[in-house]
């Protein structure tokens, strides 16, 4: 079952979209349908997920970043992507490393919250 949405969306977010849907060849609607699962599907299971790690796994979490070669290939890409030079395939790889880039951030803001939780850090300053 599918339920529709009218969404206001800023200008060059939705330009940014059309350009992502051109480059996969699919409609704005598809790509952006499918950016929301990529981008929501984390957010079920993390939370409950993270509420059984240890302290110290917790705390590892909190200092995860990307491997250097993926760091490396994620900024080449984006510069690419900038400069319109990206080629589908690339695009594609780009879209599944952000993905990666995205977990690792969800992870990170999900263990935080736990390690504050349990008094292991204090919170961050607004």
């Amino acid at each position: 079952m599918n339920d529709n949405v009218t969404l206001s969306l800023p200008h060059e977010l939705f330009v940014k979209a059309q350009a992502w849907a051109n480059q996969s060849g699919r409609p704005v609607e598809e790509f952006l349908t499918e950016s929301l699962e990529v981008s929501l599907s984390p957010f079920s299971d993390i939370a409950a997920t993270i509420s059984r790690w240890t302290d110290q796994r917790i705390m590892e979490a909190l200092d995860a970043q990307l491997a250097p070669d993926q760091e490396s290939q994620l900024s080449e890409w984006l510069q690419q992507q900038q400069n319109d030079t990206l080629t589908t395939k690339q695009s594609l790889e780009l879209q599944n490393l952000m993905a990666i880039y995205q977990q690792g951030l969800l992870t990170k803001s999900a263990a935080l919250r736990e390690a504050v939780r349990r008094g292991l850090c204090s919170a961050p300053n607004p």
